[in-house]
Protein backbone atom coordinates (compact mmCIF):
# COMPACT_ATOMS: atom_id res chain seq x y z
CA UNK A 1 0.00 0.00 0.00
CA UNK A 2 2.49 2.54 -1.21
CA UNK A 3 4.99 1.48 1.45
CA UNK A 4 2.67 2.22 4.38
CA UNK A 5 0.75 -0.18 6.54
CA UNK A 6 -2.82 0.61 7.48
CA UNK A 7 -1.62 1.01 11.03
CA UNK A 8 0.76 3.76 9.92
CA UNK A 9 -2.00 5.39 7.89
CA UNK A 10 -4.28 5.54 10.89
CA UNK A 11 -1.64 6.89 13.26
CA UNK A 12 -3.09 9.63 15.41
CA UNK A 13 -6.63 8.42 14.78
CA UNK A 14 -7.47 6.62 18.03
CA UNK A 15 -5.41 3.52 17.31
CA UNK A 16 -6.94 0.07 16.92
CA UNK A 17 -10.57 1.00 16.33
CA UNK A 18 -9.73 3.42 13.54
CA UNK A 19 -7.27 0.94 12.05
CA UNK A 20 -9.88 -1.82 12.02
CA UNK A 21 -12.50 0.47 10.49
CA UNK A 22 -10.06 1.50 7.78
CA UNK A 23 -9.36 -2.15 6.96
CA UNK A 24 -13.09 -2.81 6.60
CA UNK A 25 -13.44 0.26 4.38
CA UNK A 26 -10.59 -1.02 2.19
CA UNK A 27 -12.34 -4.39 1.81
CA UNK A 28 -15.64 -2.71 0.95
CA UNK A 29 -13.99 -0.54 -1.71
CA UNK A 30 -12.14 -3.51 -3.24
CA UNK A 31 -15.22 -5.75 -3.43
CA UNK A 32 -17.32 -2.90 -4.81
CA UNK A 33 -14.67 -2.19 -7.44
CA UNK A 34 -14.50 -5.84 -8.51
CA UNK A 35 -18.28 -6.01 -8.89
CA UNK A 36 -18.54 -2.73 -10.79
CA UNK A 37 -15.66 -3.47 -13.16
CA UNK A 38 -17.13 -6.82 -14.13
CA UNK A 39 -19.71 -4.85 -16.11
CA UNK A 40 -19.04 -1.08 -16.21
CA UNK A 41 -16.41 -1.07 -19.03
CA UNK A 42 -18.88 -2.89 -21.28
CA UNK A 43 -22.12 -1.00 -20.60
CA UNK A 44 -22.14 1.25 -23.67
CA UNK A 45 -20.71 -1.45 -25.94
CA UNK A 46 -23.46 -3.80 -24.77
CA UNK A 47 -26.04 -1.10 -25.56
CA UNK A 48 -24.74 -1.05 -29.16
CA UNK A 49 -24.93 -4.86 -29.29
CA UNK A 50 -28.64 -4.88 -28.37
CA UNK A 51 -29.44 -2.26 -31.02
CA UNK A 52 -29.07 1.20 -29.46
CA UNK A 53 -28.71 4.09 -31.96
CA UNK A 54 -26.30 7.01 -31.51
CA UNK A 55 -29.11 9.22 -30.20
CA UNK A 56 -30.07 6.46 -27.74
CA UNK A 57 -26.41 6.18 -26.74
CA UNK A 58 -26.37 9.93 -26.18
CA UNK A 59 -29.54 9.66 -24.10
CA UNK A 60 -28.10 6.69 -22.20
CA UNK A 61 -24.84 8.48 -21.41
CA UNK A 62 -26.54 11.76 -20.51
CA UNK A 63 -29.14 10.11 -18.28
CA UNK A 64 -26.43 8.01 -16.62
CA UNK A 65 -24.47 11.18 -15.91
CA UNK A 66 -27.50 13.05 -14.58
CA UNK A 67 -29.04 10.21 -12.58
CA UNK A 68 -25.71 9.33 -10.95
CA UNK A 69 -25.67 12.83 -9.44
CA UNK A 70 -29.27 14.02 -9.16
CA UNK A 71 -29.93 12.79 -5.60
CA UNK A 72 -26.56 13.78 -4.23
CA UNK A 73 -27.58 17.18 -2.86
CA UNK A 74 -30.49 15.68 -0.92
CA UNK A 75 -28.53 12.73 0.43
CA UNK A 76 -25.38 14.79 0.91
CA UNK A 77 -27.22 17.03 3.34
CA UNK A 78 -28.98 14.05 4.86
CA UNK A 79 -25.72 12.24 5.60
CA UNK A 80 -24.31 15.39 7.25
CA UNK A 81 -27.30 15.28 9.63
CA UNK A 82 -27.07 11.58 10.51
CA UNK A 83 -25.25 10.45 13.62
CA UNK A 84 -24.16 7.32 11.73
CA UNK A 85 -23.50 7.08 7.99
CA UNK A 86 -23.00 3.31 7.55
CA UNK A 87 -26.67 2.11 7.72
CA UNK A 88 -27.68 4.50 4.91
CA UNK A 89 -24.75 3.40 2.73
CA UNK A 90 -25.46 -0.30 3.30
CA UNK A 91 -29.19 -0.10 2.54
CA UNK A 92 -28.77 1.87 -0.66
CA UNK A 93 -25.73 -0.16 -1.71
CA UNK A 94 -27.52 -3.50 -1.49
CA UNK A 95 -30.49 -2.13 -3.43
CA UNK A 96 -28.24 -0.76 -6.20
CA UNK A 97 -26.34 -4.06 -6.45
CA UNK A 98 -29.51 -6.13 -6.87
CA UNK A 99 -30.44 -4.09 -9.95
CA UNK A 100 -27.51 -5.67 -11.82
CA UNK A 101 -29.46 -8.92 -11.69
CA UNK A 102 -32.49 -7.20 -13.21
CA UNK A 103 -30.33 -5.71 -15.99
CA UNK A 104 -29.38 -9.27 -16.98
CA UNK A 105 -33.02 -9.81 -18.01
CA UNK A 106 -33.27 -6.67 -20.19
CA UNK A 107 -33.76 -7.41 -23.89
CA UNK A 108 -34.38 -3.95 -25.39
CA UNK A 109 -32.30 -0.74 -25.29
CA UNK A 110 -35.15 1.13 -23.59
CA UNK A 111 -35.49 -1.34 -20.69
CA UNK A 112 -31.73 -1.59 -20.35
CA UNK A 113 -31.25 2.18 -20.23
CA UNK A 114 -33.94 2.82 -17.64
CA UNK A 115 -32.67 0.07 -15.33
CA UNK A 116 -29.19 1.61 -15.47
CA UNK A 117 -30.73 5.02 -14.73
CA UNK A 118 -32.50 3.67 -11.62
CA UNK A 119 -29.27 2.10 -10.43
CA UNK A 120 -27.38 5.35 -11.00
CA UNK A 121 -29.97 7.19 -8.92
CA UNK A 122 -29.23 4.88 -6.00
CA UNK A 123 -25.48 5.26 -6.55
CA UNK A 124 -25.89 9.04 -6.51
CA UNK A 125 -27.41 8.74 -3.05
CA UNK A 126 -24.54 6.54 -1.82
CA UNK A 127 -21.61 8.61 -3.06
CA UNK A 128 -21.72 11.64 -0.73
CA UNK A 129 -22.24 9.43 2.32
CA UNK A 130 -19.37 7.15 1.29
CA UNK A 131 -17.05 10.10 0.62
CA UNK A 132 -17.97 11.65 3.96
CA UNK A 133 -17.29 8.33 5.71
CA UNK A 134 -13.94 8.20 3.93
CA UNK A 135 -13.14 11.67 5.27
CA UNK A 136 -14.06 10.49 8.78
CA UNK A 137 -11.77 7.46 8.60
CA UNK A 138 -8.67 8.86 6.87
CA UNK A 139 -6.22 11.00 8.86
CA UNK A 140 -5.62 14.54 7.63
CA UNK A 141 -1.84 14.14 7.54
CA UNK A 142 -0.79 12.10 4.52
CA UNK A 143 -4.28 12.17 3.05
CA UNK A 144 -2.85 11.98 -0.47
CA UNK A 145 -0.91 8.80 0.35
CA UNK A 146 -3.91 7.03 1.88
CA UNK A 147 -6.23 8.04 -0.95
CA UNK A 148 -3.72 6.79 -3.52
CA UNK A 149 -3.40 3.52 -1.60
CA UNK A 150 -7.17 2.98 -1.67
CA UNK A 151 -7.22 3.80 -5.38
CA UNK A 152 -4.38 1.33 -5.98
CA UNK A 153 -6.11 -1.62 -4.34
CA UNK A 154 -9.51 -0.87 -5.86
CA UNK A 155 -7.86 -0.54 -9.28
CA UNK A 156 -6.09 -3.86 -8.77
CA UNK A 157 -9.40 -5.52 -7.97
CA UNK A 158 -11.01 -3.82 -10.95
CA UNK A 159 -8.20 -4.99 -13.22
CA UNK A 160 -8.73 -8.61 -12.21
CA UNK A 161 -12.48 -8.21 -12.77
CA UNK A 162 -12.10 -6.75 -16.27
CA UNK A 163 -9.76 -9.55 -17.35
CA UNK A 164 -12.05 -12.24 -15.95
CA UNK A 165 -15.16 -10.70 -17.49
CA UNK A 166 -13.53 -10.19 -20.89
CA UNK A 167 -12.20 -13.76 -21.01
CA UNK A 168 -15.53 -15.29 -19.98
CA UNK A 169 -17.54 -13.29 -22.52
CA UNK A 170 -15.04 -14.06 -25.29
CA UNK A 171 -15.26 -17.78 -24.54
CA UNK A 172 -19.06 -17.68 -24.64
CA UNK A 173 -19.31 -15.77 -27.94
CA UNK A 174 -20.61 -12.40 -29.14
CA UNK A 175 -24.33 -12.78 -28.44
CA UNK A 176 -25.95 -10.34 -26.01
CA UNK A 177 -26.66 -13.21 -23.58
CA UNK A 178 -22.98 -13.49 -22.61
CA UNK A 179 -23.37 -10.38 -20.43
CA UNK A 180 -25.63 -12.24 -17.98
CA UNK A 181 -22.81 -13.98 -16.07
CA UNK A 182 -20.86 -10.77 -15.28
CA UNK A 183 -24.11 -9.00 -14.31
CA UNK A 184 -25.22 -11.68 -11.85
CA UNK A 185 -21.69 -11.89 -10.42
CA UNK A 186 -21.62 -8.10 -9.99
CA UNK A 187 -24.91 -8.25 -8.08
CA UNK A 188 -23.62 -10.91 -5.69
CA UNK A 189 -20.30 -9.15 -5.04
CA UNK A 190 -22.04 -5.81 -4.53
CA UNK A 191 -24.33 -7.24 -1.85
CA UNK A 192 -21.35 -8.86 -0.12
CA UNK A 193 -19.37 -5.58 -0.23
CA UNK A 194 -22.06 -3.64 1.60
CA UNK A 195 -22.77 -6.38 4.13
CA UNK A 196 -19.05 -6.27 4.99
CA UNK A 197 -19.34 -2.54 5.70
CA UNK A 198 -21.58 -3.32 8.69
CA UNK A 199 -18.42 -4.39 10.54
CA UNK A 200 -17.36 -0.74 10.88
CA UNK A 201 -17.74 0.42 14.48
CA UNK A 202 -19.00 3.93 13.89
CA UNK A 203 -19.09 6.31 16.85
CA UNK A 204 -22.16 8.58 16.90
CA UNK A 205 -21.27 11.91 15.33
CA UNK A 206 -22.07 15.27 16.85
CA UNK A 207 -24.43 16.90 14.36
CA UNK A 208 -23.47 20.55 14.00
CA UNK A 209 -25.75 21.86 11.26
CA UNK A 210 -29.52 22.03 11.79
CA UNK A 211 -30.61 23.75 8.60
CA UNK A 212 -33.42 22.29 6.45
CA UNK A 213 -32.27 19.68 3.92
CA UNK A 214 -33.86 21.56 0.99
CA UNK A 215 -32.59 25.04 1.93
CA UNK A 216 -31.17 26.27 -1.41
CA UNK A 217 -30.08 29.66 -0.04
CA UNK A 218 -27.80 28.11 2.57
CA UNK A 219 -26.39 25.73 -0.05
CA UNK A 220 -25.36 28.67 -2.24
CA UNK A 221 -23.81 30.35 0.80
CA UNK A 222 -21.85 27.20 1.68
CA UNK A 223 -20.49 26.93 -1.87
CA UNK A 224 -19.42 30.58 -1.95
CA UNK A 225 -17.57 30.44 1.37
CA UNK A 226 -14.57 28.65 -0.16
CA UNK A 227 -13.21 30.21 -3.40
CA UNK A 228 -11.08 27.13 -4.10
CA UNK A 229 -14.10 24.83 -3.97
CA UNK A 230 -16.12 27.21 -6.13
CA UNK A 231 -13.36 27.36 -8.74
CA UNK A 232 -13.16 23.56 -8.77
CA UNK A 233 -16.88 23.22 -9.50
CA UNK A 234 -16.81 25.86 -12.25
CA UNK A 235 -13.72 24.66 -14.10
CA UNK A 236 -14.55 20.96 -13.93
CA UNK A 237 -18.16 21.46 -15.00
CA UNK A 238 -17.09 23.40 -18.10
CA UNK A 239 -14.44 20.82 -18.95
CA UNK A 240 -16.86 17.90 -18.61
CA UNK A 241 -19.31 19.72 -20.89
CA UNK A 242 -16.72 19.72 -23.69
CA UNK A 243 -15.50 16.22 -22.86
CA UNK A 244 -18.92 14.56 -22.85
CA UNK A 245 -19.89 15.70 -26.35
CA UNK A 246 -17.80 12.84 -27.76
CA UNK A 247 -19.01 10.16 -25.35
CA UNK A 248 -21.87 8.83 -27.54
CA UNK A 249 -19.54 7.99 -30.45
CA UNK A 250 -16.71 6.27 -28.57
CA UNK A 251 -18.53 2.88 -28.50
CA UNK A 252 -19.67 3.40 -32.11
CA UNK A 253 -16.05 3.73 -33.22
CA UNK A 254 -15.01 0.65 -31.27
CA UNK A 255 -17.83 -1.61 -32.45
CA UNK A 256 -18.71 -0.38 -35.95
CA UNK A 257 -15.44 1.09 -37.25
CA UNK A 258 -12.70 -0.85 -35.43
CA UNK A 259 -14.82 -4.04 -35.10
CA UNK A 260 -13.72 -4.54 -31.49
CA UNK A 261 -14.83 -7.63 -29.59
CA UNK A 262 -15.69 -7.72 -25.89
CA UNK A 263 -12.20 -9.06 -25.27
CA UNK A 264 -10.72 -6.07 -27.14
CA UNK A 265 -12.81 -3.73 -24.97
CA UNK A 266 -11.52 -5.47 -21.86
CA UNK A 267 -7.92 -5.16 -23.10
CA UNK A 268 -8.37 -1.40 -23.57
CA UNK A 269 -9.62 -1.09 -20.00
CA UNK A 270 -6.87 -3.37 -18.69
CA UNK A 271 -4.19 -1.27 -20.41
CA UNK A 272 -5.47 1.86 -18.68
CA UNK A 273 -5.69 0.18 -15.30
CA UNK A 274 -2.20 -1.35 -15.48
CA UNK A 275 -0.58 2.05 -16.00
CA UNK A 276 -2.91 3.54 -13.37
CA UNK A 277 -1.75 0.92 -10.88
CA UNK A 278 1.87 1.84 -11.57
CA UNK A 279 1.12 5.55 -11.17
CA UNK A 280 -0.84 5.01 -7.95
CA UNK A 281 2.36 3.82 -6.28
CA UNK A 282 3.70 7.37 -6.28
CA UNK A 283 0.55 9.46 -6.91
CA UNK A 284 -0.14 10.13 -3.24
CA UNK A 285 3.38 11.26 -2.36
CA UNK A 286 3.57 13.39 -5.50
CA UNK A 287 0.22 14.96 -4.66
CA UNK A 288 1.43 15.86 -1.17
CA UNK A 289 4.72 17.26 -2.53
CA UNK A 290 3.65 19.36 -5.54
CA UNK A 291 0.03 20.09 -4.69
CA UNK A 292 -3.30 19.12 -6.19
CA UNK A 293 -3.74 21.73 -8.95
CA UNK A 294 -0.70 20.76 -11.10
CA UNK A 295 -1.85 17.13 -11.29
CA UNK A 296 -5.46 18.11 -12.03
CA UNK A 297 -4.26 20.42 -14.81
CA UNK A 298 -1.94 17.76 -16.23
CA UNK A 299 -4.80 15.27 -16.35
CA UNK A 300 -7.15 17.66 -18.11
CA UNK A 301 -4.63 18.55 -20.83
CA UNK A 302 -3.69 14.90 -21.38
CA UNK A 303 -7.33 13.85 -21.93
CA UNK A 304 -7.31 15.78 -25.23
CA UNK A 305 -5.51 12.76 -26.69
CA UNK A 306 -8.58 10.53 -26.33
CA UNK A 307 -10.76 12.06 -29.09
CA UNK A 308 -7.69 12.70 -31.28
CA UNK A 309 -6.68 9.03 -31.07
CA UNK A 310 -10.20 7.75 -31.70
CA UNK A 311 -10.39 10.03 -34.74
CA UNK A 312 -7.32 8.55 -36.45
CA UNK A 313 -7.06 5.07 -34.89
CA UNK A 314 -6.24 2.49 -37.61
CA UNK A 315 -7.07 -0.42 -35.29
CA UNK A 316 -8.13 -1.25 -31.76
CA UNK A 317 -4.45 -1.47 -30.80
CA UNK A 318 -4.13 2.31 -31.06
CA UNK A 319 -6.93 2.65 -28.51
CA UNK A 320 -5.25 0.13 -26.23
CA UNK A 321 -1.94 2.03 -26.53
CA UNK A 322 -3.41 5.45 -25.71
CA UNK A 323 -5.34 3.96 -22.79
CA UNK A 324 -2.06 2.66 -21.38
CA UNK A 325 -0.27 5.99 -21.87
CA UNK A 326 -3.07 8.10 -20.41
CA UNK A 327 -3.54 5.76 -17.47
CA UNK A 328 -0.58 7.50 -15.81
CA UNK A 329 -1.91 11.09 -15.80
CA UNK A 330 -5.42 9.75 -15.18
CA UNK A 331 -4.32 8.13 -11.91
CA UNK A 332 -2.55 11.30 -10.80
CA UNK A 333 -5.62 13.34 -11.73
CA UNK A 334 -8.13 11.15 -9.87
CA UNK A 335 -6.05 11.13 -6.69
CA UNK A 336 -5.43 14.88 -6.79
CA UNK A 337 -9.09 15.67 -7.53
CA UNK A 338 -10.41 13.63 -4.60
CA UNK A 339 -7.82 15.04 -2.19
CA UNK A 340 -8.55 18.60 -3.39
CA UNK A 341 -12.22 17.93 -2.68
CA UNK A 342 -11.48 16.60 0.81
CA UNK A 343 -9.16 19.54 1.51
CA UNK A 344 -11.78 22.12 0.60
CA UNK A 345 -14.88 20.74 2.32
CA UNK A 346 -15.47 21.13 6.05
CA UNK A 347 -16.25 17.98 8.04
CA UNK A 348 -19.85 18.97 8.78
CA UNK A 349 -20.51 20.01 5.15
CA UNK A 350 -18.51 17.38 3.27
CA UNK A 351 -21.48 15.29 2.18
CA UNK A 352 -23.41 18.33 0.97
CA UNK A 353 -20.51 19.98 -0.89
CA UNK A 354 -19.32 16.71 -2.43
CA UNK A 355 -22.86 16.25 -3.69
CA UNK A 356 -22.92 19.77 -5.13
CA UNK A 357 -19.66 19.18 -6.98
CA UNK A 358 -20.87 15.89 -8.44
CA UNK A 359 -24.20 17.41 -9.41
CA UNK A 360 -22.49 20.29 -11.22
CA UNK A 361 -20.27 18.00 -13.31
CA UNK A 362 -23.14 15.52 -13.72
CA UNK A 363 -25.40 18.17 -15.21
CA UNK A 364 -22.60 19.16 -17.57
CA UNK A 365 -22.15 15.55 -18.62
CA UNK A 366 -25.91 15.22 -19.11
CA UNK A 367 -26.12 18.26 -21.38
CA UNK A 368 -22.94 17.42 -23.30
CA UNK A 369 -23.88 13.78 -23.94
CA UNK A 370 -27.44 14.64 -24.93
CA UNK A 371 -26.31 17.34 -27.35
CA UNK A 372 -23.50 15.10 -28.60
CA UNK A 373 -25.93 12.28 -29.36
CA UNK A 374 -28.22 14.58 -31.37
CA UNK A 375 -25.28 16.09 -33.26
CA UNK A 376 -23.87 12.60 -33.91
CA UNK A 377 -27.15 11.44 -35.46
CA UNK A 378 -27.09 14.43 -37.83
CA UNK A 379 -23.39 14.17 -38.71
CA UNK A 380 -23.46 10.42 -39.31
CA UNK A 381 -26.53 10.76 -41.52
CA UNK A 382 -25.09 13.60 -43.61
CA UNK A 383 -21.34 12.89 -43.62
CA UNK A 384 -21.03 9.14 -43.16
CA UNK A 385 -19.89 6.95 -40.27
CA UNK A 386 -16.17 7.77 -40.01
CA UNK A 387 -16.45 11.41 -41.08
CA UNK A 388 -19.33 12.11 -38.69
CA UNK A 389 -17.49 10.57 -35.73
CA UNK A 390 -14.29 12.44 -36.67
CA UNK A 391 -16.11 15.79 -36.77
CA UNK A 392 -17.53 15.24 -33.29
CA UNK A 393 -14.12 14.19 -31.97
CA UNK A 394 -12.60 17.39 -33.35
CA UNK A 395 -15.24 19.52 -31.62
CA UNK A 396 -14.60 17.73 -28.32
CA UNK A 397 -10.80 18.02 -28.64
CA UNK A 398 -10.97 21.79 -29.13
CA UNK A 399 -13.38 22.11 -26.23
CA UNK A 400 -11.13 20.01 -23.99
CA UNK A 401 -8.14 22.22 -24.78
CA UNK A 402 -10.10 25.36 -23.86
CA UNK A 403 -11.39 23.70 -20.70
CA UNK A 404 -7.92 22.54 -19.64
CA UNK A 405 -6.53 26.05 -20.15
CA UNK A 406 -9.35 27.38 -17.97
CA UNK A 407 -8.40 24.88 -15.24
CA UNK A 408 -4.79 26.08 -15.46
CA UNK A 409 -5.77 29.75 -15.15
CA UNK A 410 -8.75 29.70 -12.79
CA UNK A 411 -8.46 26.77 -10.37
CA UNK A 412 -7.44 28.21 -7.00
CA UNK A 413 -5.18 26.47 -4.51
CA UNK A 414 -3.76 28.58 -1.70
CA UNK A 415 -1.67 26.03 0.19
CA UNK A 416 2.11 25.93 -0.33
CA UNK A 417 4.05 22.73 -1.10
CA UNK A 418 7.73 21.75 -0.82
CA UNK A 419 8.23 21.06 -4.53
CA UNK A 420 6.81 21.62 -8.02
CA UNK A 421 5.85 19.23 -10.80
CA UNK A 422 8.71 20.55 -12.94
CA UNK A 423 11.24 19.96 -10.15
CA UNK A 424 9.96 16.43 -9.59
CA UNK A 425 10.16 15.63 -13.31
CA UNK A 426 13.72 16.98 -13.54
CA UNK A 427 14.66 14.97 -10.47
CA UNK A 428 13.17 11.84 -12.05
CA UNK A 429 15.10 12.41 -15.30
CA UNK A 430 18.31 12.94 -13.32
CA UNK A 431 17.82 9.71 -11.37
CA UNK A 432 17.06 7.79 -14.57
CA UNK A 433 20.23 9.21 -16.13
CA UNK A 434 22.34 8.08 -13.18
CA UNK A 435 20.75 4.64 -13.33
CA UNK A 436 21.50 4.29 -17.05
CA UNK A 437 25.13 5.36 -16.52
CA UNK A 438 25.56 2.75 -13.79
CA UNK A 439 24.12 0.04 -16.00
CA UNK A 440 26.32 1.03 -18.95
Amino acid sequence: MGGLSIGEMSAGNEGGSKERNLRVFYLNRILTSIGDYLVSPFLRVYAVMIGASTSELGFFTSMSSLSSNVLQILFGRLTDRLRRRVPLIVGLGIASSLIWGMVALAKTPETYIWLIVVRMLLVSAIFPASTALMGDLIPVNGRGVVTASINFWTSLGGLAAIVASGVVMTMLGDSSGVFAIPLVSAAALGVLAYVVLLAIKESPRRVITRRPILDVRSLVADVNVNPSFRSLCTTQALYVLAMSIAWPVFPVTMVKILKASMFDVSLASVASMVSSLIAQRFAGKLCDRVGRKPLITLGRFSFILYPVTYMFAPSIYAIIAVNFILGFPSALFSTALLVFLLDNTADDLRGELTAFYNLSVGLSGFIGSLVGGVIADYLLATMGLWEGCAALYAISAVGRFCGAYLVHKKLEEHRSYPSTLKMELLNLIERLGRYVKRRV
